[in-house]
């Protein structure tokens, strides 16, 4: 079932070259509607998920058995806890339009 949406959507990424070149939304076409949705939202609403997820819902010992103990952990720790996140949403206010 998913790859009959996923063949559906890439029919509308060709078709909007040829056919549907007329048929905009917003002022773009499918394909740059589409692009726009996964470049300005779902990619940087995925990176915060992940930078949530690996700071502050994953055990400490799990990170720390893959990436090791050291300084090197210990600031990793500190960015993915708090400097990722800020990063990432202010990507992605400045990717919708926000003004900052």
């Amino acid at each position: 079932m998913p790859s009959g949406g996923i063949w559906l959507l890439s029919l509308g990424s060709v078709f909007s070259f040829n056919i549907w070149q007329q048929h905009q939304v917003f002022g773009k076409n499918f394909l740059e509607v589409l692009d726009y949705l996964t470049s300005g939202w779902v990619m940087p609403l995925s990176g915060l998920a992940m930078a949530v997820f690996t700071g502050w819902v994953m055990s400490r010992a799990a990170t720390r058995d893959e990436l090791g103990d050291g300084l090197g952990y210990r600031i990793w720790r500190l960015l993915i806890r708090y400097v990722v996140p800020v990063g990432i949403v202010a990507i992605f206010l400045h990717s919708i339009g926000v003004p900052g």
